[in-house]
């Protein structure tokens, strides 16, 4: 069974999460690109929702929850490959949603990535914490 902590972490702040979509200025100059990204984050969080919500209904082993929570990992696998080959091509394209639900070694490969966004002010102080605490209680380093 899939970890549920990892796949509910933004539900915290599941309406503010447009907040994590702040794109830098060189997503911005390729609209297709940042078309991509909001797709992403959009399917980061549609199986999410979904279990959240059957989760309530009735409870977190249910057959239901399950199987959204398999579909959103498998959703999640592939987003993470396209963020891998987007920051080999255009760097730190500034969505940290769908780095957020990756697996601990991409986290900790672009944790400098993100908070070298965050110092510039192209990334929230919400987005990098939401990433860097469960990091550094696990404990990697934020260099």
């Amino acid at each position: 069974m899939p970890r549920i902590s990892k796949y509910f972490k933004p539900f915290v702040c599941s309406i503010s999460c447009l907040f994590l979509l702040a794109l830098p200025v060189s997503a911005q100059e390729l609209p297709h690109l940042q078309a991509e990204l909001l797709k992403m984050a959009e399917s980061d969080q549609l199986e999410r929702a979904k279990a959240q919500l059957l989760i309530l209904q009735l409870g977190a082993n249910a057959p239901e929850v399950v199987a959204l929570l398999h579909r959103q990992e498998a959703i999640d696998i592939v987003n993470m490959q396209r963020l891998h080959e987007i920051i080999k091509e255009h760097g730190w394209p500034g969505i940290s949603l769908v780095l957020q639900h990756g697996d601990d070694e991409a986290q900790k490969t672009y944790l400098p990535l993100l908070k070298a966004a965050f110092l510039k002010g192209d990334v929230p102080g919400q987005a990098f914490a939401l990433l860097s605490e469960p990091l550094s209680s696990s404990t990697a380093e934020v260099s």
